[in-house]
């Protein structure tokens, strides 16, 4: 199988050309290898939301359980079997006990 060349020319019908990439358009792969090794000695935060969304669906999952606890029911199991009758019924306890 022949190479590809490094530089190609595409001539278009309307008579205008465009060039391809050349070496230098090209990042090195000691360049790439830095530039990875940059991105994993940089601290990030170890979750992808911010601290209020973490507070706020935690929160929503204690009053769930809260939720099963008064109806006797096991929150996993509720959750797995999902009906939109059960997060209806939870949503509706959850603005009658609380006030959001």
């Amino acid at each position: 199988m022949p190479r590809r060349k490094k530089t190609t020319t595409v001539h278009l019908p309307s008579g205008d050309h465009y060039a391809g990439h050349t070496d230098q358009d090209v990042c090195t792969r000691r360049f790439l290898e830095d530039k990875y090794d940059e991105a994993l000695s940089q601290n990030r935060p170890t979750t992808l939301y911010a601290d209020k969304i973490v507070y706020h669906v935690e929160r929503l999952q204690r009053l769930f359980e809260e939720y099963c606890g008064v109806l006797d029911l096991d929150p996993r199991a509720t959750l797995q079997e999902y009906t939109t009758a059960r997060i209806e019924g939870f949503l509706h306890w959850l603005l009658q006990t609380y006030t959001i």
